[in-house]
């Protein structure tokens, strides 16, 4: 009788175990479930954009359209676009619906920072002070700086500034 507990016993452990292993491999494939329904909900979002890009007339309705859409997607509203004209060392910033050409001495400033080895950057306080940016009331503390590339040149960023609250 006690080798039939003991059996009995180490049966039960080892249908726990099997059972415990069949809860974990289910966890992790809803896990990738989820992940495999994120992905494809990005990749409907991006190519939903990319038909909608495709239809806009000229780039200042292009960054537009981008802030926008941005601005729904992301948790933060204070986001702009820096695109850069590499030939002519001018950069264009796009604020909501404002297409704003800044100084040619602020093309370095804000083309090195974007071409930072990691990707995305991510700057705090002063950092952001010393970007030829439009300053507003309450100075952010965070910002995030995205940039695109096209056969490795920067061709611009997508800029997401935080405030403390954020």
């Amino acid at each position: 009788i006690n080798r039939l507990v003991v059996a009995y016993n180490g049966m039960l452990n080892r249908i726990a175990d099997h059972t415990s292993r069949l809860k974990q491999t289910n966890l992790d494939l809803e896990q990738r479930n989820m992940d495999l329904d994120r992905a494809h909900k990005q990749f409907l979002t991006t190519f939903s954009v990319s038909k909608q890009i495709a239809a806009l007339p000229d780039l200042k309705n292009i960054c537009s359209f981008l802030v926008k859409t941005l601005q729904d997607i992301v948790e933060c509203n204070n986001i702009s676009i820096v695109v850069f004209d590499n030939d002519k060392k001018i950069p264009y910033l796009t604020l909501d619906n404002n297409y704003i050409a800044l100084k040619t001495d602020h093309y370095d400033v804000l083309y090195d920072q974007a071409c930072q080895k990691q990707s995305p950057i991510f700057l705090r306080n002063d950092a952001i002070k010393i970007l030829p940016l439009q300053k507003t009331d309450k100075m952010p503390t965070r910002m995030a700086i995205f940039p695109f590339h096209h056969h490795h040149q920067v061709l611009g960023a997508i800029l997401i500034v935080c405030p403390d609250d954020c």
